[in-house]
């Protein structure tokens, strides 16, 4: 089209991104997460991402102590480029690429307390954020809007959708098969690897940041 960087002007005006020093970024969403008027925004558009910042720095630091020097290069490059932009967004979704902190999930679920509350966790927010998607509260925009952040519309809405014949059961399910798949995949057969399979923890890291990769492919 003329200019390989085009993109990054289409980036600067409809998503406000630009690059900048991490503790830019950072300040940015701490600023957001003060200034919002409306506490759910302020939850998945905020606090969401000040977590995996957090979330993303620390598995940075346990890659350097734990894993292999190339790990920790791999983590501590792309949190710098989730990091470095004016508007951070979407961290959760981009540490999706960041398989060592998989590898440390693994280790920590050793302990079934911990494989539990994470599996919990992680069922729990699945349904939260789908319910926000049918809705149009989260990810969905009209096609004649602008991609900001913007204010959460009728609350009623979601209680109108649960109210659906089928759509509760549905999520119920959808829920209880994911914690199924989440704890089996990310915590159960990790475990199962390096207790039965003699896998060291790099080799576990490799062979679930695959099976991650290939859901991304399916997507």
């Amino acid at each position: 089209y003329g200019d390989a960087f085009a993109f990054l002007t289409i980036q600067r005006e409809h998503w406000f991104k630009s690059l900048a020093p991490p503790w830019d970024g950072i300040k940015s969403v701490i600023r957001f997460i003060t200034d919002s008027r409306d506490p759910i925004d302020a939850i998945k558009y905020g606090w969401a991402e000040l977590v995996f910042i957090v979330l993303g720095l620390v598995g940075t630091v346990v890659a350097a102590i734990r894993f292999r020097p190339s790990w920790f290069v791999w983590m501590a490059g792309n949190w710098l480029l989730f990091t470095s932009t004016s508007f951070v967004l979407s961290v959760p979704r981009y540490s999706l690429t960041l398989f060592p902190l998989l590898a440390w999930f693994g280790l920590l679920g050793r302990r079934p307390a911990v494989a539990v509350a994470l599996s919990l966790a992680s069922a729990g927010l699945l349904g939260y954020f789908i319910s926000e998607f049918a809705v149009g509260r989260w990810a969905s925009l009209a096609a004649d809007e602008t991609p900001t952040r913007r204010p959460t519309q009728d609350r009623h809405a979601l209680s109108t959708v649960l109210r659906t014949p089928g759509v509760f059961l549905m999520g119920v399910t959808n829920a209880l098969l994911t914690a199924i798949q989440t704890g089996v995949l990310l915590f159960l057969f990790p475990l199962y690897l390096l207790k039965r399979g003699g896998l060291g923890p790099e080799a576990v890291g490799f062979l679930i940041s695959l099976s991650v990769l290939g859901r991304l492919v399916a997507l």
